[in-house]
């Protein structure tokens, strides 16, 4: 079994509003990406980088502040009551479950301590499963001047688990126009998660 993570951070300077609170589906961004981790059977889900209480999750405040979603996910890890972590951004509502539950398949199955969606040779560091035996790799690149989660796929090997059936799937939500194509492929696929 995994823990989850929403990765919520960030000042959503793009978009002008807080993005975790947009509402997609009749339901705010966080809730949503929530109710489909839950979906999962998921039940220890993690929330990073927004404060405000959503029940049945913990909050889990940045260690190290100020360091971006590498921040988000080490601070996650260190509070995951599982071995490992399924981590999504809160502003890509598409990603299908099917997806989600392929990648944890997939992370039981390979040797990696990480394993990343992609799609078209590239990948998504932000949607994948990490181990919680990286934390002091983490530590290490969060005190150094690089804190990128690139920086930590340089020093591990990983693995990727391509869907390349519909990248719209990707999508993720950082500006006003984004949101726009959101609500529309929201209108086109009424029902799912």
């Amino acid at each position: 079994m995994v823990s989850a993570v929403v990765l919520a951070g960030g000042k959503s300077s793009r978009m002008g509003q807080e993005k975790s609170e947009l509402i997609y589906k009749s339901m705010k961004l966080i809730d949503f990406q929530i109710k489909k981790l839950a979906s999962l059977g998921i039940t220890d889900l993690l929330v990073s980088g927004y404060g405000k209480s959503i029940p049945n999750t913990h909050f889990v405040p940045d260690i190290y502040a100020g360091k971006g979603p590498l921040s988000g996910i080490h601070s996650s890890l260190v509070h995951a009551m599982n071995s490992s972590c399924l981590v999504v951004s809160v502003d890509t509502p598409l990603l299908p479950v099917e997806l989600l539950r392929e990648l944890i398949a997939t992370h039981a199955k390979n040797q990696s301590s990480i394993t990343l969606a992609g799609h078209h040779e590239i990948i998504e560091p932000l949607i994948g499963i990490y181990d919680c035996s990286l934390v002091p790799l983490m530590e290490q690149v969060l005190m150094s001047g690089n804190s990128s989660v690139k920086n930590v796929l340089d020093r591990v090997s990983y693995s990727v688990l391509n869907y390349d059936q519909d990248i719209s799937v990707f999508l993720n939500c950082n500006n006003p126009h984004q949101y726009a194509e959101l609500l529309c492929h929201a209108a086109i696929d009424e029902g799912s998660l």
